[in-house]
């Protein structure tokens, strides 16, 4: 994903029910470079999931969602938010950029952090970093793995360099 915070931006997609969202969701991450950010549950059996990424990959990544859904259930809304205020970051749970030029989602991230830092991050991050090293682990055990797992896959994959 592009770490350039001047090009991300924010795709949201939203169903009645979770069969057509995560049809939707699996087929916009299958599609385009985004990563999903969070799912959540409105009343009335709407939800809603938040994809970020590059401009480019969130607006395709939002097509497919939407013809997907349109396929499994039925989608309510669709929008793509292209550079999004730091503002609007800062609501869904995400650091504002602190340098020009740096993503608020993988600004923390980055791996040459610091030993010191790394029980400082969020899960969110430390997961994200262990996808971008040789841990040793699969996507899914990464994602299923708790804090202190995934810690120590990153300071072994960092010992063995």
């Amino acid at each position: 994903m592009q770490t350039d915070s001047a090009s991300l931006a924010l795709g949201l997609l939203e169903t009645r029910g979770y069969t057509g969202l995560i049809a939707a969701t699996d087929a916009a991450t299958k599609t385009a470079g985004v990563e999903v950010h969070s799912i959540a549950r409105a009343t009335g059996g709407l939800v809603l999931v938040a994809l970020v990424g590059d401009v480019a990959s969130v607006q395709v990544a939002v097509a497919a969602g939407v013809e997907r859904a349109q396929a499994v259930g039925s989608p309510i809304s669709a929008h793509v938010i292209a550079r999004p205020d730091d503002q609007v970051w800062k609501s869904l749970g995400f650091a504002a950029p602190e340098e020009k030029g740096r993503s608020p989602i993988v600004a923390s991230a980055q791996p040459n952090t610091k030993e010191d830092d790394l029980d400082a991050l969020p899960v969110r991050a430390l997961r994200h970093m262990a996808r971008s090293l040789p841990v040793g682990l699969t996507g899914r055990q990464i994602s299923n793995a708790s804090r202190d797992q995934i810690l120590s896959a990153i300071r072994a994959a960092r010992s063995q360099k």
